[in-house]
């Protein structure tokens, strides 16, 4: 290995290094032992990042911790001393290799309790090292002389510690990018094979397994020497003069490897198991470092055997972990289990054996499949769901019938039941089995059965297990219990003395999945009241399981347990909380037997026994000392920021900080307050964060945290303010989350009127007075306007108006929604089907937050606001982007561009908004991607000296939104065909359809409502008039609205809900909270339907609508504002439903 120094002084050595022809860094480092002397080395770090861009590795003596738990005895260490060195390792881009062997590096030579054991010693990598060197290994020895152990750092494994092995196979994919793919799956699906259903899906899985192996090698290749080949082509073509330029070549090449780059992001993607993050820009660095990053940390080296002793032969560590695992699902040959289920009651009914044991469908089959993730681990065949979900037209029938076949006959053919055991580190640096986690990779095959049979079980799960029992049941929380126990032992600890005293017991249920007994299981499922087919199908799941145990992702050694439940299995915890009911029963009769008793937290309340805190009790989770979740927190905050060497882009850090960071304290806000000021430093870093600092860099803060975390739809970017947070999360569950208030909305100051107006009412106030709420206007007996105070009060246009509003029948709090869009939601910006940087820059630009001269000049970074290029005007955001006279000649090129010039915009958002409401999918993009390369070239001209010419945008937008297009391809969803006549319902009893009309000229508004049975017979007619012209998507709404009223009042509980308004159809099958105008309507309908035992929605044309039409128009003739018909129709109605009849 050569060598070169480049820098030396007492505290480091630094040199480059030639390691078989890659040249790398090396920095040996030795940190300072006094608490003055550690800032200067960590300057000193900082001052050697910027000597050389290199993959670079550190490592030394650095006398500082960067967690806690590196350190044993005495006083713990300052987490201020941390905080620094986790900065400087931050910002470096350092990784912590981790280390092989003891996990203290120093020692301070003492005895007894002044012994101090400590980890100063490590070595550091940037993620560019790490890639260059995946295998590497830092090994702890042991120490003769010194009170330091010496560090072995081996860049590749030598030895037997790495051997070759057979790789094994995984369905990719970046496959499923390539025609053929498909095409040889089909081929393979077709061979014919003798057997049962089941057994001919496992050689026809084989079968295209063996046949994608042979495809992949021969005509998909390799993607990383495709890229590199493609690459070089391009740039030789490039390098031509450009008059010997083949122009197609180059934009023919240019799509090829754009396509490639995407196929090879989605194979990094698989393999870092990331689930957060989607693909979009390119991120297949991080990927890559990921995926790097897991394969090191779940590589086992070596382990201890049951007597101690350090294993690291191949033969010996596959030895020791297999007979661990062996013993652990032995059984224990436990004796009668009569004492147990004398407490367990007969809970399940025949209904419900009757719901579970009912045959099994088709749709069942293919809902299990959806609900598993595209890319979740694979199991023994080496498919993951992507491949049956993505090729179901192929693999559906035959995958459905074996699985239907399986489910009627109650047996499983054991190949699908073969499991590997994945074994996913616990600590940092494990050396014991006990030290994994030990998780089932299951055949998706075998988890489709599972998971329809865990569908059915779940859905009776709350009515026949015990209140105590929280976790996994639908509709109850685990933190429910927390609070109980954390409220108990608060209490107990307050009780005052001289009372009978009390005592909490908490237990730990050690490797409780592992060592749940089979005969257990079954006997209380059958003391339970299942049948004895539901039974036996759940115990035929268990018993023919057997096992192999991945080892550095090698499966080795075989077995068949005698016990235990897999976790990975989608049955398994469901099956556990029924075991778990054994000891429910067991605490239940101590307490009828006075032998435990409760013990009352509150006056008037009832008194909490161990039964109440049996999950407190029985699970890991359930931790009781804010001291240590807060302490907790800062830990996996410090690990987080490890692993993040490089920068993200803006999305990712979006990303990163919603999915992460603000979720990681979810669950401990769920039960405790947290300090303001540890929320105040979360949001700060956060802040920091997003912004981009970096150690000392300081960056301007463009928009206010308060902006921020507004939701998306009104702007934001829906970032969390952790107090409040904290606040809501509490109230839920001491109140159940019902929160009351009372309306706002000022009359004369605030924006709530609807376009075509500004938001304000343009009569002057009078009457009530200047801070009047809205509310003031609403009749609070009828929820509706005043219209006589309104009438006096506004100017009849602004009266017209507000009448025209539609109202909620329920009180309901304000909501700030977006008034530039007919839903209510910002949603022009993220809906543009651009990549994410690109979304970014348009909402910055929107929110006034770009580095425009203007702003930077506000904010006294210069001098002059004036736009650097034409040192004419101010440059503000609209003058870059759009109003700039050197971009004259691009907007007048591009004919959507240069008809929406012609307009005068007073804001960069004015043309956004026309220019979203104007334009078509792809038009937009187009507009989109040219303010972004605008705003780019303006960036280079500026801060590069670098002038690119006006004209190269055009051609650049063009590449650069056919390659999003191709990298973002989407399957087209089948259309639905929509009814044109009326049809009976095929889900329900009855059928209420609605329509509205509005009629400007008498200022009126119809509703026409029809109800019939399945056999087309008018149950109930309706018809009623508003004296108001309301927009028309607020009119079908109310109609809605009116309908479903009409059907609750005569009694049905089953109805099909149809209208010809797809708008309203869509918002009603919508679960998010609806902020368009009519909103409150959607809320109102379903609020009510959340009282029926079926409500359906569904959209029919008009000619579909007829009867519901006729009526909605007929109310100008009718004598009152509302009218019903029961069991008969109006005369004029008689020819419309008649008419119909025949096409029932």
């Amino acid at each position: 290995m050569k060598r070169n120094y480049s820098s030396y002084s007492q505290h480091h050595i630094d040199a480059i290094m030639d390691y078989d022809g890659v040249a790398w860094r090396f920095t040996g480092f030795y940190g300072s032992p006094t608490v003055a002397g550690k800032s200067m080395a960590w300057d000193l770090l900082r001052v050697l990042r910027g000597h050389h861009n290199l993959p670079w590795i550190c490592g030394g003596d650095f006398n500082e911790l960067l967690q806690g738990e590196e350190k044993w005895g005495r006083v713990a260490r300052p987490e201020s001393q941390m905080k620094e060195f986790q900065k400087v390792v931050d910002e470096c881009g350092f990784v912590d290799l981790g280390f092989v062997g003891l996990p203290f590096t120093w020692w301070n030579k003492q005895n007894g309790t002044a012994r101090v054991l400590e980890r100063l010693d490590r070595c550091l990598a940037t993620s560019e090292w790490l890639l260059k060197f995946p295998n590497n290994r830092v090994t702890h020895l042991h120490a003769v002389f010194s009170d330091h152990r010496p560090l072995w750092v081996e860049l590749s494994l030598s030895g037997n510690a790495v051997r070759p092995r057979r790789k094994r196979f995984h369905f990719e994919e970046m496959w499923t990018f390539h025609q053929g793919c498909e095409d040889t799956i089909r081929k393979a699906w077709e061979t014919r094979h003798n057997g049962t259903s089941m057994f001919q899906v496992v050689e026809k899985i084989k079968a295209s397994r063996e046949e994608l192996k042979k495809w992949s090698f021969n005509q998909f290749g390799s993607i990383r020497a495709a890229i590199a080949t493609k690459t070089g082509m391009l740039q030789q073509e490039e390098e031509l003069r450009p008059k010997k330029q083949n122009v197609p070549l180059i934009q023919k090449l240019g799509g090829e490897l754009a396509d490639l780059q995407s196929k090879e992001e989605k194979m990094w993607r698989q393999r870092s198991r990331v689930l957060w993050l989607q693909s979009g820009d390119r991120n297949t660095k991080y990927f890559h470092c990921q995926a790097t990053y897991r394969k090191r940390r779940n590589y086992i080296h070596g382990i201890r055997d049951q007597f101690g002793v350090w294993q690291n032969r191949d033969d010996d560590v596959e030895h020791t972990i297999v007979e661990y695992y062996k013993n652990l699902f032995t059984t224990s040959q436990p004796g009668e289990f009569d004492e147990i289920l004398l407490g367990v009651d007969r809970v399940v009914t025949a209904d419900m054996n009757l719901q579970l044991d009912a045959e099994f469908t088709a749709a069942e089959v293919e809902h299990a499949l959806n609900q598993m993730g595209l890319l979740k681990a694979s199991g023994l065949d080496g498919m993951a769901p992507i491949f049956y979900q993505k090729y179901w037209n192929i693999v559906g029938n035959d995958l459905t019938a074996s699985i239907l076949s399986c489910l009627k006959d109650g047996s499983l053919l054991k190949k699908i039941n073969h499991t590997h055991i994945c074994l996913i580190p616990k600590v940092q640096n494990p050396e014991s089995v006990k030290d994994f986690r030990p998780i089932s990779l299951c055949n998706v095959v075998y988890k489709i059965i599972a998971k329809v049979l865990a569908n059915r079980l779940k859905k009776i799960l709350p009515y026949i297990i015990s209140e105590s029992q929280s976790a996994f049941v639908p509709g109850r929380l685990i933190s429910d219990n927390i609070l109980i126990a954390f409220k108990t032992l608060h209490h107990m600890k307050l009780m005052k003395g001289n009372q009978q005293g009390y005592m909490a017991l908490k237990l730990d249920m050690s490797k409780a999945y592992d060592r749940v007994e089979w005969a257990f299981l079954e006997t209380i499922m059958l003391k339970m009241g299942f049948n004895v087919s539901w039974v036996s199908m759940v115990m035929e799941c268990v018993r023919t399981v057997s096992y192999s145990v991945l080892i550095n992702g090698e499966p080795r050694g075989f077995f068949h347990p005698i016990r235990g439940l897999r976790q990975g299995d989608p049955i398994s915890p469901y099956l556990f909380l029924l075991c778990a009911e054994g000891l429910n029963a067991l605490l239940a009769k101590a307490a009828l037997s006075k032998k435990i008793q409760g013990i009352l937290i509150s006056r008037g309340g009832p008194k909490t026994s161990s039964e109440s805190m049996k999950e407190l009790l029985g699970n890991k989770l359930t931790r009781i000392k804010p001291l240590f979740s807060l302490a907790h927190l800062r830990v996996r905050r410090s690990k987080m920021r490890l692993k993040m060497p490089f920068r993200l882009p803006a999305i990712r850090r979006e990303v990163l900080i919603k999915a992460v960071v603000q979720a990681i304290p979810t669950y401990t806000m769920n039960v405790f307050k947290l300090p303001k000021k540890l929320c105040s430093e979360l949001e700060r870093m956060v802040r920091d964060f997003w912004w981009g600092h970096s150690g000392e860099a300081r960056k301007v803060h463009w928009v206010n945290w308060n902006s921020l975390c507004k939701p998306k739809q009104v702007g934001g970017m829906g970032f969390r303010e952790l107090s409040k947070f904290n606040e809501a999360l509490l109230a839920k569950m001491e109140q159940g989350g019902e929160l009351e208030g009372v309306t706002q909305v000022r009359i004369w100051s605030d924006k709530w009127l609807p376009p075509p107006s500004s938001g304000l009412p343009l009569s002057p106030p009078k009457l009530l007075e200047a801070e009047a709420c809205v509310s003031s206007l609403i009749q609070q007996s009828s929820g509706t306007w005043n219209a006589t105070l309104i009438d006096q009060i506004f100017l009849p246009s602004d009266a017209e108006l507000i009448k025209s509003i539609p109202l909620s029948i329920r009180f309901r709090d304000d909501a700030v929604v977006w008034s530039r869009e007919q839903n209510g939601k910002y949603t022009m910006i993220w809906s543009a089907r651009v990549p994410h940087k690109v979304r970014h820059f348009l909402w910055r630009a929107c929110m006034n937050a770009l580095p425009t001269m203007v702003n930077l000049s506000r904010r006294h970074i210069v001098t002059d606001g004036r736009c650097g290029l034409c040192m004419g005007e101010e440059e503000d955001v609209l003058h870059a982007v759009w109003s700039y006279p050197y971009l004259t000649d691009l907007w007048g090129h591009h004919e959507f561009a240069r008809k929406i010039l012609r307009h005068n915009h007073a804001s960069i958002l004015d043309v956004l908004s026309h220019i979203f409401e104007c334009g078509l999918v792809g038009t937009v993009a187009e507009m989109a991607f040219m303010l972004w390369c605008v705003w780019q070239q303006r960036n280079k001209a500026i801060y590069q000296c670098q002038v690119d010419p006006v004209d190269s945008i055009f051609p650049l937008v063009q590449r650069l939104t056919s390659e999003y297009y191709l990298a973002n391809e989407v399957d087209v969803p089948r259309a639905v065909p929509i009814p044109v006549t009326w049809r009976p319902s095929t889900v329900c009893e009855f059928k209420v359809k609605f329509d509205a009309t509005v009629f400007p000229k008498h200022h009126s508004t119809g509703v026409g409502v029809v109800i019939r049975n399945g056999q087309g017979l008018p149950i109930a007619v309706a018809c009623q008039r508003y004296p108001c012209v309301y927009a028309i998507d607020n009119a079908e709404a109310m109609a809605a609205r009116v309908a479903l009223q009409l059907a609750w009042d005569i009694g049905l509980m089953n109805v099909e809900v149809e209208g010809d308004s797809l708008t309203v159809i869509t918002a009603l099958k919508d679960q998010e909270c609806c902020l368009a105008s009519y909103g409150d309507i959607i809320m109102d309908i379903q609020h009510l339907a959340a009282s029926f035992q079926c409500v359906k929605y569904c959209h029919v044309r008009r000619e579909g609508n007829n009867a519901a039409h006729v009526l909605a128009r007929k109310v100008l003739d009718l004598h009152s504002d509302f009218l019903v018909w029961l069991e008969d129709v109006p005369g004029f109605l008689d020819y419309v439903i008649q008419v119909e009849f025949p096409q029932i």
